[in-house]
């Protein structure tokens, strides 16, 4: 099944759905708050030839549950519920909440330093539910940007400040223990376009090249705290 994380499209569908009905409707709405360790994985140059730099990612969004979407389906327009999986729990993050960075790279250091963050605007994934307490997602995060600093004796520059603008493909396993307690774990890889002098980089005694990929695995605690909007 397909879970669609969009922002603004959940925003609109509800927004319209508001505007044409007569009378709002107060359900229950859980706010998922997330953090957890990430290790990022970077070219050897700009990694300095280590497997995994350690960093934070973090989550948030408003979950809309499958039993919400079906009791008031009457307010999504019949033209956007054929995009709109009811069967499947969808995310609203709001426009300010796009803000906060998926995960930063924190790697503080004297021969090498390492600082990033990666923000993502869209989310699109195809869920599998092997029981009833976990899950198992494909997806893909687009845009993706990722701001990046890297000092390293790898480097001709000797430091360097990156941008990188992309796709991010991933997978993700996630465990439920109870309706306000999960557990996932899951692996992002970046793919960045080559932008120009934005997001090229000189190892030691070769050319230059282009910053064209970035890997994170991340593990993340989810809490589920419990809320009510009017819709």
């Amino acid at each position: 099944m397909t879970q669609f994380r969009l922002s603004f499209l959940c925003i609109v569908v509800f927004a319209v759905g508001i505007v044409f009905s007569r009378t709002a409707r107060e359900v229950e709405v859980p706010i998922n708050v997330a953090i957890g360790p990430s290790f990022h994985y970077l070219p050897p140059a700009l990694g300095d030839g280590q497997l995994l730099l350690p960093g934070i990612a973090f989550e948030a969004f408003a979950v809309i549950t499958p039993d919400v979407m079906k009791q008031h389906k009457d307010r999504i327009p019949a033209s956007w519920r054929r995009m709109i999986s009811l069967d499947q729990e969808m995310h609203i993050k709001p426009y300010w909440l796009t803000l906060l960075p998926m995960s930063i790279l924190i790697h503080p250091g004297k021969k090498h330093e390492a600082w990033a963050s990666t923000w993502s605007l869209i989310g699109i994934n195809w869920n599998a539910n092997p029981t009833q307490t976990t899950q198992l997602q494909a997806g893909i995060k687009l845009p993706t940007l990722t701001w990046a600093w890297i000092r390293s004796a790898q480097l001709e520059e000797g430091d360097k400040t990156l941008l990188g603008l992309g796709v991010s493909p991933g997978v993700q396993a996630l465990w439920r223990p109870s309706s306000i307690l999960q557990v996932s774990a899951g692996w992002d890889q970046h793919f960045y376009l080559p932008i120009g002098a934005i997001n090229e980089f000189t190892p030691i005694d070769r050319t230059s090249e282009n910053w064209s990929w970035h890997g994170v695995f991340s593990l993340l605690i989810h809490v589920r705290i419990p809320s009510k909007q009017e819709i």
